[in-house]
């Protein structure tokens, strides 16, 4: 027989705390687009500076918001599925609850 201890009270805790910090890395991502649109041009435009860095700085700066919103993905992903598990869990929890009350009710006991 399985068996797995669970501690539901705390995976929602951490649920929240992962929601928290993907609040928070949307806010950095956000400042982090506003300083790249301060810096656009700054490579200049029509010399051959800036033809040999200005695309090569909008694919970096294009590959770091890549990034930053596959990993800000990854971590709500993992939020969801945190409380699908917690929501699993207890009905799981309440499954077992109300055959354990039903077979008492019916004064069965298992050997």
């Amino acid at each position: 027989m399985t068996a797995y201890d669970a501690n539901p009270a705390r995976l929602l805790q951490l649920q929240q705390e992962i929601e928290k910090n993907n609040g928070r890395l949307a806010a950095m991502l956000e400042d982090f687009k506003g300083g790249v649109a301060e810096t656009r041009g700054w490579p200049g435009e029509g010399d051959s500076f800036a033809g040999e860095n200005g695309p090569r700085v909008e694919r970096e700066d294009r590959t770091s918001v890549d990034t930053l919103e596959a990993i800000a993905e990854a971590i709500s992903a993992a939020g969801r599925a945190t409380k699908s598990d917690v929501e699993s869990i207890l009905r799981n929890q309440g499954d077992v609850m109300d055959a354990v009350a039903q077979e008492r009710r019916r004064g069965g006991r298992r050997a």
